[in-house]
């Protein structure tokens, strides 16, 4: 009687397991998710697409992640982190966002780049989305030595393996919109500094903003009006900035400047490239061009016949002459033997020289330039940059920049920073210090 009744409860108990354990299994976490902007956050979804676990993987993240979100679908956990994003201002309304995206599991990163594309797109945010197809065993190491994710890490790799004098500690702390600039152009900055096209920016003091007239956001001023801007279409073509040359899928630029020549002995000859000693020979002899003037002070004076003995107007009487002193005169001229230099110096005497030939001058160039053919000579490589092309019915009016000619509108009191290397950022001015960027 005891077996009849223990084999229900047996079975029973099975059952019970079966059903936990299939609870278990489907909400196991079979997909991870890592988004990097410049906070990084990792999204564990279950088997069911819910939301399992989302963690921070830098300081930044912290303020960012909810998880109270566990249980919600990914679109939805989505659209609260973009929330946030927004909120704790890391993405601006028309501003373009950079975002690293991985996928390990049964999400696509075609799907989930998809879905990001919607969630932004619905906050009038457009973004570009970077995918990492693999993460390797070292990524996840050099991950958890930086406090990044792995996914960073491996686009980071991307750019050192082009780049040999670009490390990775150049790299991790930086924002994917920098790390994104430095792979297209080769560009660089130190920790600390903000890379912002080819220069390093750093805060160097924040004071009062003051009020004035500025563009609504969305807006930007162009000859001296508001107009509505929009973020061009990333074209096929390959192109570079301004100065810069396409050769062979790389920006080519050409610097140099011709040194000047320094000589130990002697003097520099531009023309000929060489350093000149000059052979003191004699004093020169010093004439007048008229022979019919006489030489008196370094001057040639007009002559006069004497009456008498003596000089008619108050010229002066020299060397049985009447000489003029006052206005009819000009200065002498010296001359030196043939195939000597002549050299006047300041107390009008000439002092003849031969011009002899030394060695060659040593140049010296600049940091960055090297000596070629007594040229100082800089190549810069970069990166190219993909085509910016304007959707229809804007105007491309620089290099990234896309306006609407027929749209303006006026413009609207501010807050304003006038001073050079500064901008507005809640309502205060940031000033910056600005130096030229590193590149390979």
């Amino acid at each position: 009687m005891k077996k009849k009744i223990l084999i229900p409860i047996i079975v029973s108990l099975i059952f019970v397991i079966g059903i936990v354990g299939f609870i278990i299994w489907n909400n196991k976490s079979v997909t991870i998710i890592t988004l990097d902007i410049n906070p990084s956050i990792e999204i564990k979804l279950s088997k069911n697409k819910k939301v399992e676990k989302i963690v921070a993987l830098n300081k930044d993240a912290k303020n960012i992640i909810n998880n109270n979100l566990r249980g919600k679908s990914l679109e939805y956990t989505l659209n609260i982190i973009v929330e946030k994003l927004i909120e704790k201002d890391y993405a601006h309304d028309g501003d373009l966002v950079d975002i690293i995206l991985y996928s390990n599991g049964n999400e696509s990163n075609d799907d989930i780049g998809g879905m990001l594309s919607r969630v932004f797109g619905d906050k009038n945010i457009p973004v570009n989305i970077i995918t990492v197809k693999k993460i390797t065993k070292e990524d996840k190491e050099l991950a958890n030595k930086y406090n990044v994710s792995p996914a960073k890490i491996a686009y980071i790799k991307t750019i050192t393996k082009e780049n040999n004098s670009i490390k990775m500690k150049d790299l991790v702390n930086k924002s994917v919109s920098e790390i994104k600039e430095t792979k297209e152009t080769g560009r660089y900055c130190d920790e600390g500094w903000i890379l912002e096209g080819d220069f390093c920016l750093k805060e160097k003091e924040r004071i009062e903003a003051s009020t004035g007239k500025v563009c609504p956001r969305g807006y930007i001023e162009y000859n001296g009006k508001c107009y509505e801007e929009k973020n061009g279409i990333e074209g096929k073509n390959s192109v570079c900035r301004e100065e810069f040359e396409l050769k062979n899928g790389k920006c080519v630029k050409l610097s140099s400047y011709k040194p000047v020549g320094e000589c130990a002995n002697g003097v520099f000859n531009s023309e000929e490239d060489v350093c000149v000693e000059r052979e003191y020979v004699t004093v020169g002899e010093e004439y007048c061009r008229d022979p019919g003037r006489t030489l008196y002070e370094h001057k040639c004076l007009a002559t006069k016949p004497s009456i008498n003995g003596g000089c008619l107007n108050g010229d002066m009487y020299y060397n049985g002459k009447c000489v003029n002193t006052r206005d009819d005169y000009y200065m002498s001229e010296w001359k030196c033997p043939d195939g000597t230099y002549n050299l006047r110096d300041t107390g009008y005497e000439s002092k003849c020289y031969k011009d002899k030939k030394t060695l060659r001058p040593t140049y010296t160039c600049d940091e960055g330039f090297v000596l070629e053919n007594n040229s100082c000579v800089r190549t810069e490589i970069i990166n190219p940059e993909k085509e910016i092309l304007c959707p229809g019915g804007y105007t491309k009016v620089d290099f990234n920049r896309c306006i609407n000619m027929n749209n303006t509108i006026e413009f609207e009191e501010g807050f304003v920073c006038n001073m050079e290397h500064a901008r507005v950022i809640n309502n205060t001015c940031v000033v910056y210090e600005e130096i030229e960027a590193k590149h390979n």
